[in-house]
């Protein structure tokens, strides 16, 4: 966790100010989150749909994935997705 002085976060003199202020003050768009996969190993770059979506709005990407042999999972990752939808149990298609 980081932590912003009070007179800096006053005078917003530091690199991202208006991003990092904006996101104290509102929370951030998006989370990273941790994916099971039961199909295919997920692949950086791949888009996720949302699971409860009928349409398949886009709602992140995966970051990395690879198998998972130990933790007796086929495959597992991490993803950036809209922070609203980043709850633990959340299904997701990724595609």
């Amino acid at each position: 966790t980081w932590t912003i002085a009070k007179r800096r976060r006053q005078l917003a003199d530091f690199p991202g100010a208006k991003v990092i202020l904006d996101q104290i003050e509102k929370g951030p768009p998006r989370k990273r989150v941790g994916i099971k996969s039961t199909g295919s190993c997920p692949r950086s770059g791949a888009e996720i749909q949302s699971g409860r979506d009928e349409k398949g709005r886009i709602i992140g990407k995966v970051t990395s994935g690879c198998p998972a042999p130990s933790l007796k999972l086929l495959n597992v990752g991490m993803a950036y997705v809209e922070t609203p939808l980043s709850k633990v149990g959340n299904k997701v298609n990724v595609n």
